[in-house]
């Protein structure tokens, strides 16, 4: 900045200013004219900017007159510097595009009229060369805008089979086009595309599909979707595995059930409310995504909302995965907008997200054969889920258990008396459910009566074989139900007068109210919390009457040690490094005395020791079969509610291990007691998880793999930050210092530290 102009104050003045520290300058001028007669008589200054010097004159063209003060403050000349300033801009990356000689055609066209060439080339940019006679000129290079036809919308990222590792890509164009989706998780710079299929459907529209696997599980991924040029970016996390005991949460909606312009708003007014959620892992729908499955005016809504709301739906479903259940007001296909795995039936699938196991069932299918199928897969999942100690939740379309008319449907009852039971035998947690517009929820034993579960505090300790079942509620602006006189009939598992809830919206007047409502599920390894959010959204008036309140929260506890584990973590050794194994504790009250074998391969390693600083005492021995056996003592009790190490196991190499040889560490054995102050301690209930140990040959910190660490590793790893290096995948492995998944100045620094040892 060289020169500031400014008014207001009655007068005129300068300043010339000097910068500290450098040689430059700035000018400010202030004039004011206002207090001249008649408001200033239309003086005006003339500023002339000539061989590096500012010349100021004031004059009047309504008076033919120079000059309204004195000479000296109206008439002035000034030095002032108009050079361009040398300046240094860094970035991390660029993009550098060359100009080619790829003629993609040429055209003959009169002066005022357009020249036109096609093409099918996949080009990023053009530039033109125009000839007239002898003289040419050289445009500069455009981009292309996207075309309307091509470009992708209605885009939705379903959770896959396995939703650790995979997802389901769909999305539509008016035109058809290539189907690809590029991928890049964070902290990479590695691109994956993988390409799909499209297909004409509803609405004269081009339906892409894109199954994608292979991906890394608990980790943040952004994607475009699109044939390469036309383009649309989203985000999504792949679930963390099996073995996770953090903790997560998610959105659960039910009956979105969008069927005009209308509430299509209020739909998009929750969507609003869950886009402010930042923490959710994913959200879920339990079904009757729209009112009518084959209108694709309604799927419409369903991404453009209107109102305040916006395109609302559109957004959420490009920053998170979803997850669905089919409803009867939806078809198989979800009109060819979502693409829900298929495993034991149509929309019949399950996913694990760390310590939950979620299984989806679609109680539309209801033949002999399509039940038995269903149920089977049920039973399976639940074997695995305990055997991993997760909590299981099932979810659904129809409530079998509600709080409003829907409960003596013939076709209710009938899922009742198949389902119920099993749900009781196998001991399911949490049951998600849709259908009747109304928030219910009761823990249900397979008899259909009220388990009336014990409570400790505020919390409710999970009852047996009694899960609980919820109704999620109406999350659009469609309609609610209310309650109805019912008789039980023989053989189904119902109490009267809905005598099975403990908590139901319509007896606080929810079809009067008619209120939108949304529910965060939050789930750890030991408790699971519903908070429940109700609002109203007036379609008439298009805004809200009544804000967002806490409508009901519940918290179900279930047995600590039944879930506790102790687990050998997966390492990764470098050359010249100790092998530590670290052994961990979690989801642990307190942990008094744990005796735990370890077997190992020891043709491979040898047994060194074993560590720790959170034992009092610690004795332990190791064989020559590769068996360590270890008793320690807390005598306060170790308190693990999170992953915590509790001993390193310590281990000598017999023999050089091939580059990326993998062994494993595994928990033979154990024994866990809690730390009883008088009597003889319990025994705690836990499980082990055995760990992997990766070999990779070369000293962390080598870089360059020449054997040593020195400043020129640092400097290396430093190119490849600002991008002027590019590493393998080889070198990287050995340049994440601080092993916390990404490669920055911290590591640099930590090499440099090391060369100096």
């Amino acid at each position: 900045m060289v020169l500031v102009l400014c008014g207001h104050d009655p007068g005129a003045s300068r300043k010339v200013k000097e910068i500290p520290g450098t040689d430059r300058t700035v000018i400010e001028l202030m004039s004011d004219y206002q207090f001249v007669n008649r408001g200033g008589d239309g003086f005006i200054r003339l500023l002339t900017f000539e061989n590096g010097k500012l010349i100021n004159k004031t004059y009047s063209p309504t008076l033919n007159q120079y000059n309204a003060f004195a000479d000296d403050i109206d008439d002035f000349t000034l030095d002032i510097s108009l050079k361009n300033a040398e300046r240094t801009i860094s970035t991390k990356s660029f993009t550098a595009g060359s100009i080619t000689e790829n003629k993609l055609g040429t055209a003959t066209a009169a002066s005022g009229s357009t020249a036109l060439i096609k093409t099918s080339a996949e080009i990023a940019g053009w530039y033109v060369k125009a000839s007239l006679g002898e003289k040419t000129v050289t445009s500069e290079v455009f981009g292309f805008t996207a075309n309307p036809a091509l470009q992708p919308k209605q885009v939705i990222a379903h959770v896959g089979e396995n939703f650790t590792t995979g997802m389901n890509f769909t999305w539509t164009t008016a035109e058809d086009a290539a189907t690809k989706v590029i991928l890049r998780a964070e902290n990479s710079d590695k691109d994956i595309t993988v390409n799909g299929s499209s297909s004409l459907g509803a609405g004269s529209k081009y339906f892409h599909n894109v199954t994608v696997n292979g991906l890394t599980p608990d980790t943040a991924y952004t994607y475009c979707v699109g044939d390469g040029s036309n383009m649309v970016s989203g985000t999504f996390r792949t679930a963390p595995s099996s073995e996770s005991k953090d903790s997560f949460k998610f959105v659960y909606l039910a009956d979105t059930q969008i069927s005009n312009s209308a509430n299509a708003k209020a739909a998009g007014a929750v969507f609003r409310e869950v886009m402010g959620i930042t923490d959710s892992a994913f959200t879920f729908i339990a079904g009757d995504v729209t009112d009518n499955g084959n209108s694709e005016e309604q799927y419409e809504l369903l991404f453009q909302n209107g109102g305040l709301a916006g395109n609302a739906g559109e957004e959420l479903f490009l920053s998170k995965a979803l997850a669905v259940v089919r409803g009867n007001h939806d078809n198989d296909a979800f009109n060819g907008h979502i693409n829900a795995p298929d495993i034991a039936d149509e929309n019949t699938y399950s996913f694990d997200y760390g310590p939950a196991k979620f299984i989806m069932l679609n109680l539309e299918h209801k033949s002999a054969e399509e039940r038995t199928a269903q149920e089977i897969f049920l039973r399976e999942e639940v074997k695995k889920a305990k055997a991993s100690e997760q909590w299981t939740i099932v979810a659904f379309h129809k409530s079998i258990y509600t709080g409003a008319s829907h409960i003596v449907d013939s076709d209710v009852i009938d899922a009742r008396k198949y389902w119920s039971p099993i749900f009781a035998e196998l001991d399911i947690d949490f049951v998600m459910q849709g259908h009747d517009h109304v928030y219910a929820r009761g823990f249900v034993n397979g008899s259909g009566e009220n388990a009336s579960p014990e409570t400790t505090g505020e919390k409710v300790n999970r009852p047996q074989n009694a899960p609980l079942y919820m109704v999620g509620g109406h999350s659009g602006g469609l309609k609610w139900y209310n309650q109805v006189p019912y008789t039980v009939s023989e053989g189904d598992p119902l109490t009267p007068n809905y005598t099975f809830l403990d908590r139901n919206s319509t007896d606080d007047g929810s079809a009067a109210k008619k209120e939108q409502n949304y529910i965060e599920v939050t789930v750890s390894n030991t408790e699971l919390r519903a908070d429940v959010y109700m609002f109203k959204y007036d379609t008439d008036l298009d805004t809200v009457t009544t804000e967002k309140y806490l409508y009901d929260t519940i918290t179900v506890k279930r047995n600590v040690s039944a879930s506790s584990n102790i687990q050998v973590e997966n390492i990764k050794w470098h050359k010249g490094e100790k092998i530590r194994v670290p052994v961990t504790a979690s989801a642990i009250e307190s942990l008094g005395r744990l005796y735990a074998e370890f077997s190992y391969d020891d043709n491979l390693l040898s047994y060194a020791g074993v560590e720790s600083a959170a034992f009092d005492s610690l004795a332990a021995n190791g064989d020559t079969n590769g068996l360590i056996k270890m008793d320690a003592i807390s005598a306060k009790g170790i308190k693990a509610s999170e992953k915590t190490v509790v001993a390193y196991l310590l281990f000598n190499l017999k023999e050089e291990p091939k580059e990326g040889a993998l062994t494993t560490v595994s928990i033979s054995n154990m024994e866990a007691k809690d730390a009883a102050v008088t009597g003889t301690p319990a025994t705690i209930p836990v499980y082990g998880v055995s760990g992997t140990l990766e070999f990779i040959n070369r000293s962390l910190g080598d870089v360059n793999d020449d054997n040593k660490v020195n400043g020129v590793d640092a400097l290396m790893l430093l190119q490849h930050i600002v991008n002027l290096r590019e590493l393998s995948e080889e070198d990287l492995s050995v340049s994440d210092m601080n092993n916390d998944g990404a490669w920055d100045t911290a590591d640099v620094l930590a090499i440099l530290n090391t060369s100096v040892q």
